[in-house]
């Protein structure tokens, strides 16, 4: 059994507490609906006129790569919800969020966190703090303090691969 596409919030909450996922229809109102079609639609005819386009074999469908450089609208839908709902939390000053290898379940969620300087960090308070905004499978089951600043890349952007060699995950906070 799989999802269902449904515009039932309720029924979107079932589906992800049983399936790690749901399939929820009329999330984004028309407008930014239109707005990120038509711009993803500008970005693929570009990507065909520069010939930098990728389509699949069969020819039926264009890949487009990197969406978040290609316009705000993208940016605003891709957001990641763990990494929001873990820096409203007056303690955390900076964070990353990782799989974390598990041998039953293949990955599990881990977060990086640098505290607020001064302020009092408790792995575990973190987790209950995540767990009443998000989905279960979403809430960080291992966190990594550290005082260093995250590594970060020229543009800004989280060097994931070195934060990964450097974390020891320790045990699960639940």
């Amino acid at each position: 059994m799989s999802a269902t596409l449904t515009t039932d919030l309720a029924q979107g909450k079932a589906d992800l507490a049983e399936h790690g996922y749901c399939l929820l229809e009329g999330l984004l109102p028309p407008d930014r609906v239109a707005e990120t079609r038509a711009r993803l639609v500008e970005v693929a005819q570009q990507e065909i006129a520069d010939g930098t386009d990728y389509v699949y074999e069969n020819g039926s469908n264009q890949r487009v790569w990197t969406l978040l450089n290609k316009g705000q609208c993208f940016i605003d839908i891709a957001v990641d919800a763990t990494v929001c709902a873990l820096m409203e939390h007056p303690a955390v000053f900076e964070v990353a969020v990782l799989a974390v290898p598990d041998a039953m379940m293949g990955e599990k969620v881990g977060a990086v966190v640098v505290p607020t300087p001064g302020a009092r960090f408790d792995a575990g308070e973190l987790a209950g703090f995540a767990r009443e905004r998000l989905a279960d499978f979403k809430v960080p089951q291992f966190v990594s303090v550290r005082t260093a600043p995250l590594p970060r890349n020229p543009g800004g952007k989280v060097l994931k691969p070195t934060l990964r060699q450097e974390t020891d995950w320790g045990r699960p906070v639940w």
